[in-house]
């Protein structure tokens, strides 16, 4: 066994302990593994995306179609009109007034009942019973008058005449501007009754064509 020398041990003796370090530990850094973030992962990739609320929009029904002649369909485009009201074609309630529309088959041409309205004293012999002053006595545009009675006084009448292609003529009157349908039926009594005798004026050869 060996012997320290007395200054070795005398500094030995002197030389104060070394005090242990207080150093403090550093903490530990909270980490994921990696098979934490690869299971975060696939849980996000699983959840779907929120969904954008939109309101839905209605479907626009299809438009009828009809048969095209070449075989396909065409289709049909709806009406936005409103329907006309249905009434009878003799009284027509304009701006005019009601109106009516009286005509008769006459066997002589166009010129010879022409001249049967036209001509004032040929007309006196068929057409009694009213007061007409002649407005238009033209062939070409037909003949019009206007009423002076008895009643529905601002009427107005017109005589329209056309041949017919089975031999013949087709002579039409038309009054309106009548007050209301009282006057219609009056108007058509009347003109149904004056055709009559004016058919039977020249088909008996009292007015010779």
């Amino acid at each position: 066994m060996s012997k320290r020398s007395p200054q070795r041990a005398k500094k030995a003796s002197q030389t104060p302990a070394a005090k242990p370090s207080k150093a403090k530990a550093p903490k530990p850094k909270a980490t994921k593994s990696k098979a934490t973030k690869s299971k975060a992962a696939k849980s996000m990739a699983a959840k779907p995306k929120a969904a954008i609320a939109t309101t839905p929009r209605r479907a626009r029904r299809p438009a009828p179609t009809i048969p095209h002649g070449s075989g396909g369909a065409t289709p049909v485009q709806p009406d936005t009109r409103r329907e006309a009201v249905a009434r009878p074609p003799e009284a027509d309630a304009k701006a005019e007034g009601f109106a009516v529309t009286i005509s008769k088959t006459v066997a002589a041409s166009s010129s010879t009942l022409h001249a049967a309205w036209a001509d004032d004293r040929a007309r006196a012999s068929w057409l009694t019973g009213c007061r007409l002053s002649p407005r238009d006595t033209s062939f070409a545009t037909g003949v019009r008058f206007a009423w002076e009675g008895p009643g529905d006084e601002g009427s107005d009448v017109a005589v329209s005449i056309a041949p017919k292609a089975q031999g013949g003529s087709m002579v039409s009157v038309r009054h309106a501007r009548l007050p209301d349908a009282g006057g219609v039926a009056r108007a058509r009594a009347f003109w149904s009754h004056r055709l009559e005798a004016l058919r039977l004026a020249i088909e008996g050869g009292r007015l010779k064509p």
